[in-house]
């Protein structure tokens, strides 16, 4: 009988110091590996957000050449949003190759840092039909 009251009083009396400190160190290290991998998606957004808008800038671009007259293909700027967007053409018919460079926001290094001067070339081939 003295074993029963010992358990029900034990039962009643809460949690010990050491179950408390235990229960706060494994919270703590979940906290703090929800804030490193909060850092990386964070990161890995930036990355994923400069890439598709100087990948809208480019398509854009593109569209408009395609929309040319292959003899009326020649050397040109324009800008796209944030971007700085000039191409050359070179070549003779039936192929002539646009070089289209763009300036501008981008990720560059590793780990990737945001700058203002990032710049990219695409080569794009134009077949008269």
């Amino acid at each position: 009988m003295d074993t029963c009251a010992y358990v029900q009083r034990r039962a009643s009396a809460g949690f010990t110091v050491i179950e408390v400190i235990i229960a706060l160190v494994i919270l703590t290290g979940g906290i703090l590996a929800m804030a490193g991998s909060t850092a990386l998606i964070v990161r890995q957004i930036s990355l994923a957000e400069a890439h598709s808008d100087r990948a809208a800038a480019l398509q854009s671009t593109v569209e408009r050449l395609r929309g040319r007259d292959f003899d009326l293909l020649v050397d040109g700027t324009q800008n796209v949003g944030p971007f700085a967007v000039s191409w050359v053409v070179t070549g003779r018919p039936p192929i002539r190759t646009v070089e289209i460079i763009m300036t501008g926001p981008g990720l560059t290094g590793s780990p990737p840092t945001p700058t203002t001067n990032f710049v990219s070339t695409f080569t794009y081939k134009v077949v008269h039909r």
